[in-house]
């Protein structure tokens, strides 16, 4: 089988083959012993260097184009105002909860089933703080905006109106407690 194959080298460039290793039943050709020379074997013209450079130029052109074509700046993402959802969803030592814009914890009372308007008022309402809504809110998703008895707005969530308590001094703190288990901190409904 060697033998064959050097008769065909020799018919098709002539003269005897190079560089040639025994490696088991595998035979090894060297292409002048340069790297890259087996992708450029068969362009016998030009000089191997040549080819290898022009090789290694064309691919990163190649991969560089898509880059280069694109030369003005990505548009930037729009910035969420606060009016566009009243609420953030945080990972607290409780779990899941809801805060407003400041990071307190909010809440919803068991009484406030009506869904259209808020039980808490006078004294209830100095302790649980109504989460405001501005004049021009809107329901959205699960958020809806309540009316209440003096005339604000006040967010809710699934028609339960939500409310932040005095107990809370700093975002993060959990600390609205009442002895008949009325309040409970506002989660997300999965």
């Amino acid at each position: 089988m060697l033998h064959e194959w050097t008769l065909a080298f020799r018919r098709k460039w002539g003269g005897r083959p190079r560089n040639i290793f025994f490696n088991a039943a595998l035979t090894f050709l060297r292409y002048h012993a340069r790297p890259l020379s087996g992708l450029t074997r068969d362009l016998p013209c030009f000089g191997g260097i040549m080819r290898r450079f022009a090789l290694i130029v064309a691919a990163l052109w190649l991969s560089a184009g898509e880059t280069l074509a694109h030369s003005e700046e990505p548009t930037p993402v729009p910035k969420m105002d606060a009016t566009q959802m009243p609420v953030k969803v945080t990972q607290s030592r409780k779990g899941i909860i809801f805060i407003d814009s400041k990071g307190m914890t909010l809440y919803y009372f068991d009484r406030d089933t009506s869904g259209n308007k808020s039980t808490c008022e006078d004294k209830c309402a100095e302790r649980w703080k109504p989460l405001a809504a501005p004049a021009d809110a809107e329901a959205k998703g699960d958020f809806t905006v309540i009316t209440r008895s003096d005339g604000s707005k006040m967010w809710a969530y699934r028609y339960r109106p939500l409310y932040t308590s005095q107990s809370d001094h700093a975002p993060g703190d959990i600390n609205g407690f009442d002895g008949a288990n009325l309040w409970h901190v506002a989660r997300p409904a999965f």
